[in-house]
């Protein structure tokens, strides 16, 4: 199937767009760079399943 060179414009102008709002959603996070709490979040894991909760 032939994609027509006004689709793929349109598609490369969406994909432009959107990596636009993820930029400016990225600058305005304040979530860290890197996930915390794993250890944690590991530990309840394993208490849930042994029904030590």
């Amino acid at each position: 199937m032939a994609h027509s060179a006004r689709g793929i414009r349109r598609g490369v102008k969406e994909y432009k767009r959107l990596r636009g709002e993820l930029q400016i959603a990225l600058e305005a996070s304040s979530l860290p760079e890197t996930p915390r709490g794993a250890e944690a979040l590991h530990a309840l894991l394993v208490r849930l399943r042994l029904g030590r909760v």
